[in-house]
């Protein structure tokens, strides 16, 4: 088994903190557990201790297929973040999204009865929408 997991940065950063819904959708091959052990030293965490607010374990081989879905679905809140040495780029984390978790959990309801196709996201609302 495999996991999508959805975690929230417990940084004290107030670019951090003064995002409301901020959570990262994330896969991985084994747990989130196993996958979170380093996150203050990870930059892919904001570099700060992370809360699994939920993982939903799948089949190995579908887990980044979801979060390609996922992450595609929730594009328009995606929150860039770098990391910088020395005036130089060194990391980039694409995976934080200013979506609420409730939201969230009715994108992965709707990949699993296979409705996702149908929906965009509205980040002026914060809502799932039927498509036009």
């Amino acid at each position: 088994m495999a996991s999508v997991y959805v975690l929230r940065s417990l940084s004290d950063d107030p670019q951090v903190t003064g995002l409301p819904g901020l959570h990262k959708i994330g896969s991985t091959s084994s747990t989130a557990a196993e996958r979170t052990v380093h996150a203050a030293s990870e930059t892919t965490f904001l570099g700060a201790p992370v809360q699994i607010i939920e993982e939903y374990r799948v089949p190995r081989g579908v887990e980044s297929k979801i979060e390609g879905i996922l992450h595609r679905l929730f594009a328009p809140a995606r929150i860039d973040a770098w990391f910088e040495r020395d005036g130089v780029t060194v990391a980039e984390t694409k995976e934080w999204f200013a979506v609420p978790f409730s939201t969230i959990e009715e994108a992965i309801q709707m990949i699993e009865n296979g409705t996702v196709v149908n929906f965009t996201y509205d980040p002026v609302s914060r809502e799932l929408r039927l498509k036009s």
